[in-house]
């Protein structure tokens, strides 16, 4: 019980600064469903770069990324390659209506055409789960080394290992994938 309650100002220290940092981290507004844009269907006009070229394209609103393909490239083209689409900095989903993600009319479109293993490769990163696997062995080493000798351990060592656990549990209970 002793070790556990050795932790409890390091504990409250780590929670108020996260808390703090919650406050002042910029967070992304919720969408008010009363302020939400109606889609509207028909025609838009986007501007499309492809390479180093601009067109405008004028294309129904309801259609998807991977609907749009067929007017924007050959299927010569696109022969073990998948295209991406980015408007306003952020990657459009390929089943989802372009009309739904943001675009209006004359937006411009970003296009990227890459080969599909680079695709997977980048899908199935295996740095992250290795980076995953030594973030944790490192950090039962330190609670190891901890409850070994809790009192050798200074204020500075158990804050360290309380935050760092903290962060942990964030990343597992968080919604990022």
């Amino acid at each position: 019980m002793k070790v556990i309650t050795e932790l409890f100002w390091p504990f409250v220290l780590v929670r108020i600064i996260t808390a703090l940092y919650n406050k002042i981290k910029p967070n992304p507004q919720k969408i008010d469903p009363s302020t939400t844009p109606v889609f509207e269907s028909g025609n838009i006009e986007i501007n499309i770069v492809k390479g180093r070229n601009c067109e405008t394209f004028s294309i129904d609103a309801k259609k998807t990324p991977l609907q749009i393909i067929s007017q924007l490239y050959n299927p010569s083209e696109l022969e073990n390659k998948t295209v991406i689409f980015v408007c306003s900095g952020q990657r459009l989903k390929n089943d989802v209506a372009i009309g739904l993600q943001g675009v209006k009319n004359r937006s411009l479109v970003h296009t990227q055409v890459i080969d599909k293993c680079q695709e997977e490769d980048n899908k199935n990163n295996k740095s992250k789960n290795h980076l995953t696997l030594i973030y944790i062995a490192g950090l039962g080493i330190f609670w190891i080394l901890y409850m070994t000798d809790p009192s050798y351990y200074s204020f500075v060592y158990k804050t360290v290992l309380v935050f760092l656990t903290e962060r942990f549990v964030y990343f597992i209970f968080s919604d990022k994938k």
